[in-house]
């Protein structure tokens, strides 16, 4: 059936964006490609893009699959929705990742009903992501305004996840609290980020 399509479709999609090098044929058409200024491209970043572009491809041919099967609303399309979110985040595209995922979490917490793994794992990455964006913004910017609102996104996300995290999934919870912590560190808040880390240690 097309629900099995789409799982095979996500599993190669997963193993083309973990394949060392492109295939060899690829890798040939690759040696003549330039970028849009006419400079030529290492190998290496062509090959990485043509894995992410070839991924993303697959992922969102599952995606459309899931959700004209069983529906834009149901968890495994919120999953496939979480994992063509994490390759665009590999691709820099922060924007397009947190659409992504803000749609995943809001699939999975319609779906279950009070603490869930699945729920808090969403929320935690989607966390990650907006710190990633925080990190993607230029220098001159820190401090500003969209910064700091950004890190308070961030924080209401962590925050949320580890209310969301059941109490009988330790290492998911750990898990958060050592990513809050990161983000804590990485905007100065040391003591704030050393109760995180040893919450972690604590519960792990």
């Amino acid at each position: 059936g097309s629900v099995p399509l789409a799982v095979v479709l996500m599993h190669l999609a997963l193993a083309v964006c973990r394949s060392p090098s492109s295939p060899p044929a690829v890798a040939q058409l690759l040696e003549h490609f330039d970028d849009e200024d006419g400079r030529a491209v290492p190998h290496d970043a062509r090959a990485r893009e043509w894995r992410f572009q070839e991924a993303q491809r697959l992922c969102e041919e599952a995606l459309g699959v899931l959700r004209r099967q069983l529906g834009a609303d149901h968890p495994d399309s919120a999953r496939a929705c979480m994992m063509l979110a994490g390759i665009h985040q590999a691709r820099g595209d922060h924007k397009e990742a947190e659409e992504l995922m803000r749609a995943a979490v809001t699939v999975l917490q319609n779906t279950y009903d009070g603490p869930h793994a699945d729920v808090a794992a969403a929320l935690c990455t989607l966390a990650g992501v907006v710190r990633a964006s925080i990190q993607a913004l230029d220098e001159e910017e820190e401090g500003s305004h969209a910064v700091v609102s950004r890190v308070v996104d961030a924080d209401q996300l962590y925050a949320q996840a580890l209310a969301a995290a059941p109490v009988d999934e330790p290492q998911e919870r750990a898990r958060i609290l050592d990513a809050w912590a990161r983000l804590q560190c990485a905007t100065g808040r040391f003591e704030e980020a050393a109760a995180s880390f040893k919450g972690a240690r604590a519960v792990a």
